[in-house]
């Protein structure tokens, strides 16, 4: 946890230099082509679109899990035998 914690200040110091030094409106991937080229540029916004699609798709497998562990309790046992009951008897009933 501290190696991340002195990760997280290095990469911070770094992005706070290279602010003062560039003016744009760009983002990391703005800095990193500024000081090691198009290459690296391209590969630092590439890391970030998998990053977002990583987390995108993390985040909504966590809901349906919670979301289905939260409603598993909820359902009543056999409720697809009960359903199928009910609609057999509403046909007989509206058969008649």
């Amino acid at each position: 946890m501290l190696v991340g914690l002195a990760i997280t200040i290095l990469i911070a110091a770094t992005i706070s230099f290279q602010a003062k030094r560039t003016v744009s409106s760009g983002s990391l991937g703005t800095y990193t082509g500024n000081g090691l080229g198009p290459g690296f540029a391209y590969a630092s916004g590439f890391s970030l679109l998998v990053g977002y699609v990583v987390f995108t798709i993390t985040a909504t497998l966590g809901g349906v899990l919670y979301l289905n562990s939260f409603l598993a309790p909820m359902t009543a046992p056999n409720l697809d035998a009960r359903v199928s009951r009910w609609r057999h008897d509403r046909q007989t009933v509206n058969a008649r």
